[in-house]
């Protein structure tokens, strides 16, 4: 990886990059990559929600159907 070609073409396109930040096209750039990092953000933690209400329901129903006799293939956890 610390090869002189890799490390020249590395330090052109860091160069480009700060070269950019003084330009409208670096602006524009900059302002797309946060709204994209934003989005990304607001889709991953919509994302958790979704997973965790559904874990929520999960719990809920396996609690509430504990030690109940009538569901099929159950049977009451103190009975010998």
């Amino acid at each position: 990886m610390a090869e002189p070609q890799t490390l020249a073409i590395m330090g052109g396109v860091i160069g480009v990059f700060i070269a950019a930040q003084f330009t409208p096209a670096g602006w524009v750039a900059d302002a797309v990559g946060g709204v994209l990092l934003v989005g990304t953000a607001l889709a991953v933690g919509l994302d958790v929600f979704a997973i965790l209400s559904g874990l929520n329901t999960f719990v809920e129903q396996v609690s509430s159907r504990r030690g109940n006799p009538e569901v099929a293939g159950t049977q009451p956890s103190c009975e010998r």
